[in-house]
């Protein structure tokens, strides 16, 4: 390796540009997998729809979105919007601002969100245990399961709002607002502020158990619902986001076959001069050996060292700076995608790099020998068909075709038995491999689900991080 290394010396800046190279290629292969991550999450499943502020809401959405927000909060929502005529049109753009916004008003807004769509079940549980907590009203709680949504909003006297709206699997449901109810106990001094600090203290601790994915997720379909009821067209938010993010994933790709073929280019032309001037020096060094230094050598074995070792040598250059170069690149970049993917699967990943290392190994131990037999029997085979071909006169003088082609039968057949061996070890490599990419897949995606399912990932995600892994083992 250090020999192959020092022939590189006189093309170190085709070296350096063909590192950069391989630094833009591994960015496109990086990036691919990034944005498909967010075409899933961001633009199928939040509809093009990145934070939780939404880009305009209605008055009345304007005032009750801030029922449990704290007085720093309130200030902080305020201050992110303008009056826009009957509406409230967002004015922070800053991607910073914004997402210091989504990690600080997140749970208020998600507690809104879910007090806005209540299913009549829930609505109704929830009106029972008001009336139930006071002597004079626990009558009418009796009734309330009988009674339809429209009586109840008569019996206490406030505009309860029901709409129905489909739910993630698409089934339609018939949804209660509660927040005008909960507004009107707030101005008659019904609820004080300890009572709605209770009761986000309570409502945060039922959402805090779906999970930080699933939480986000509940915020972005708040600023969607919300946007939409203002009058922003979702669908056309969607479909400018779905354009615009596969406008960029297009660019990057040719971007990575541009730098694909460039360090293939460049690869391949450091292997052939490479080639080239080993093939002059070593055909300079042989017509200088005096007649007692090519004696020291065999003529087959010189002719070996000049026509296919060289060939391997500039063979596993091209490599070496084709792919030995760009796999650490990619790895590296790899392995911090993957951290960044937050999927926290790291030890499906070791475990998939430890077996293949241990395959690699076993195989290796195994054809290695054998590789180093081939290259003399490499040699006995170009020394017999030398010998044949210098002394056809003799042969044919004294009839030895047969133990001639005997000969160079024995030295062929050895080199193909040898040839057979290594091929036939190194083939298991292959399916070996794929197997074991397909099984760490299926770990991926097991795992993942039950990450999935307790709202700690996205499908996205387990998307981007199944691809991270293919490209790291």
């Amino acid at each position: 390796m250090i020999k192959l290394i020092r022939n590189l010396k006189p093309y170190k800046m085709a070296v350096l540009t063909l590192l950069v190279v391989l630094v833009v290629q591994a960015f496109g292969d990086i990036s691919i997998p990034s944005y498909m991550q967010k075409i899933i999450d961001t633009g199928i499943q939040n509809k093009g729809v990145e934070h939780i502020m939404p880009s305009k809401v209605k008055r009345d959405e304007y005032r009750e979105a801030q029922i449990f927000m704290n007085d720093g909060e309130k200030a902080l929502w305020s201050s992110s919007y303008k009056k826009d005529g009957e509406n409230y049109t967002l004015v922070v753009k800053d991607e910073k601002k914004l997402n210091k916004l989504d990690r600080t008003l997140l749970k208020p807004i998600v507690l809104s969100y879910q007090l806005g769509h209540m299913t009549v079940k829930q609505f109704k549980n929830t009106v029972k245990e008001q009336l139930s907590a006071r002597p004079e009203t626990k009558a009418m709680a009796m009734r309330i399961d009988d009674m339809s949504i429209s009586e109840i909003a008569n019996m206490m006297k406030v505009d309860i709002k029901s709409f129905k709206a489909k739910d993630q699997s698409g089934k339609v449901h018939t949804y209660v607002d509660m927040r005008p109810l909960i507004q009107s106990h707030i101005a008659s001094g019904e609820m004080d502020k300890s009572e709605i600090n209770k009761s986000r203290s309570d409502m945060d601790k039922t959402i805090s158990s779906v999970g930080d994915k699933t939480l986000r997720s509940m915020g972005i379909a708040y600023a969607t619902s919300a946007s939409q009821e203002a009058g922003v067209d979702i669908d056309g938010v969607q479909k400018t986001y779905l354009r615009h993010t596969a406008f960029k994933m297009m660019l990057v790709t040719f971007l990575m076959i541009s730098a694909a073929i460039l360090a293939s280019y460049i690869a391949s032309k450091v292997g052939a001069k490479i080639g080239m001037t080993l093939r002059r020096e070593v055909f300079e060094k042989v017509m200088s050996f005096s007649s007692a230094e090519m004696d020291g050598f065999q003529t087959s074995s010189l002719i070996t060292r000049a026509t296919n070792d060289i060939q391997q040598v500039q063979m596993t250059t091209t490599i070496m700076l084709r792919m030995v170069l760009y796999a650490p690149i990619l790895a590296i970049w790899g392995i911090i995608k993957v951290i960044e993917t937050g999927a926290h699967m790291s030890y499906v990943i070791s475990l998939g790099v430890a077996t293949v290392v241990v395959i690699v190994l076993i195989l290796m131990i195994i054809a290695l020998p054998k590789f180093r037999i081939m290259q003399e029997l490499v040699d006995a085979l170009n020394s017999v068909s030398r010998s044949i071909l210098t002394g056809i006169p003799v042969i044919r003088a004294f009839g030895r075709e047969r133990s001639a082609e005997k000969r160079f039968d024995k030295a062929s057949l050895d080199l193909m038995k040898t040839q057979l061996f290594t091929n036939r070890i190194m083939t298991f490599m292959p399916p070996m491999l794929m197997m074991l990419m397909n099984l760490l897949g299926v770990a991926i995606v097991w795992v993942a689900s039950h990450r999935i399912n307790a709202g700690n990932m996205q499908v996205g995600s387990m998307t981007a991080f199944l691809t991270y892994s293919m490209m790291i083992v």
